[in-house]
């Protein structure tokens, strides 16, 4: 007896066709919007250290960190810093590469002028502290009364490397005094306290003193000798924030997206009686963490609020740096500065009027 199937063989090979082109529909569809996906899904990830030990240098990134604001990057901030604080863009570069860090939160400037290779090397992004190195004074003795005075005198100071004393020595060297042989360098005093105080204890003949302070040793007898903010109006920039040009150039997204963070814990940290709280805390962790709590703190180290760098006073440190023979002679500023980004970050956030 013959079945009768009547239009069950063609529902059949329709609905096989049409599984089929489903299947490769969904499949083609899948290798296309793979890529997309995957990378909807993976955040780029910076990685951030610091160079110097004292636990102000490491606070602007981790309170980023913890208030959210590296939103749509990876973020990871290294609690050891660069050991020995880099003094050379070599140096720099090559501890960076032992602990895979991509951004130097608080590099010595004249780094920047001190590197083997500039296209392979890192490049100044935006600025740190404000208020520092450009409003020093060096307050002396009443009897000291110009450089030359300095000849064979003690002089504090925080160290021979930072850029309060490398620009002294600078000027020591044109004034024809010898700053290594013929000046006595006490170090490890503070401009921001201990500068002041073993001047008064008799320990030092002159030191590097804050703005704050000097007006009391005025009155008490002692004199300025020199004044860096009259010396310097274009500013004098001890530490900036540096990052591999690689990543720079190739990443610029990444890298506004990681500046806007930082202005924004710049000025979260600069309103510190609001969120003392919080930065206690933070600074409470880094202390216990190993880093040292002296030197900065928030309550009397604001940061730059736009981050941004004295380009002015770039120009005079590279001059510096040429006339001593650390630096190439064919080398510019524009070289070793990229601020596009961080122009990008404020304007966003000026646009979105985010203040932090």
């Amino acid at each position: 007896m013959r079945r009768k199937y009547g239009m069950l063989p063609v529902i059949l090979v329709v609905c096989s066709i049409t599984t089929l082109s489903l299947i490769f529909l969904s499949s083609a569809l899948s290798i296309l919007a793979g890529p997309a996906s995957q990378a909807a899904q993976s955040k780029a990830s910076v990685t951030v250290v610091r160079s110097h030990v004292h636990a102000y240098h490491l606070l602007a990134p981790l309170v980023a960190q913890e208030k959210g604001f590296f939103s749509g990057i990876d973020v990871k901030v290294l609690s050891k810093e660069l050991k020995d604080d880099p003094t050379s863009g070599k140096e720099l570069l090559a501890k960076m590469n032992q602990m895979g860090a991509d951004v130097a939160a608080d590099a010595r400037t004249r780094v920047a002028f001190t590197q083997d290779s500039i296209q392979d090397g890192v490049v100044i992004i935006g600025g740190w502290t404000g208020g520092d190195n450009d409003t020093a004074k060096v307050v002396a003795r009443k009897e000291i009364r110009s450089i030359q005075d300095l000849r064979g005198k003690r002089m504090g100071a925080g160290g021979t490397d930072s850029e309060n004393s490398l620009s002294l020595s600078y000027m020591l060297h044109k004034a024809g005094v010898d700053p290594e042989r013929e000046v006595k360098w006490v170090v490890n005093l503070s401009r921001n306290r201990a500068g002041a105080k073993a001047l008064r204890e008799g320990k030092v003949d002159a030191a590097f003193v804050s703005k704050e302070e000097t007006p009391g040793m005025v009155k008490e007898g002692y004199h300025v000798l020199l004044d860096y903010e009259k010396l310097f109006p274009d500013g004098r920039p001890e530490r900036v924030i540096m990052a591999r040009r690689q990543l720079v150039e190739k990443d610029p997204e990444t890298v506004k997206i990681f500046l806007k963070g930082m202005l924004r814990a710049y000025r979260l940290i600069n309103d510190w009686r609001k969120n003392e709280a919080l930065l206690k805390t933070a600074w409470d962790g880094i202390v216990a963490g190993g880093g040292d709590p002296s030197g900065e703190s928030y309550q009397d180290s604001p940061m730059l609020a736009d981050a941004m760098v004295p380009l002015k006073g770039l120009e005079s440190q590279l001059a510096e740096e040429k006339e001593l023979g650390r630096a190439d002679k064919t080398l510019r500023v524009s070289d070793v500065v990229n601020l596009k980004a961080l122009q990008e970050a404020l304007a966003e956030l000026k646009s979105a009027n985010i203040s932090y």
